[in-house]
Order: structure tokens, then sequence, then C-alpha cells
């Protein structure tokens, strides 16, 4: 996978995918949902330029 990250589409986000899942099985950890963290964006963030 690492080789072959800029030959393929998305290839360094698959990559870095990838390493999270594998550290994410290695060390039994869970998902955090964006609610536990409170992580929300900002509605003024989602707007268009020409709104």
């Amino acid at each position: 996978m690492t080789r072959l990250k800029n030959e393929i589409a998305n290839g360094v986000r698959l990559e870095n995918a990838s390493w999270r899942t594998w550290w994410k099985k290695r060390n039994g950890l869970k998902t955090v949902t964006p609610e536990t963290l409170n992580w929300y964006v900002c509605s003024f963030f989602q707007r268009s330029p020409l709104d």
C-alpha cells in the first residue's frame, strides 16, 4: 500500500485510513463519535461565499 499510494486515486488518504484502522485494531480502541467530542461544524463555515 505505502509504495503505491501515489499511483492510485486517493492513495494517500487510503494509506492514512489503513494505518488508523490498523492502530485501532492493534490497540483494541473504540470509535469515538463527534458528539462525544462535542465536535460540530459551525454553520458559518458551511455557507457558500455567494450567500
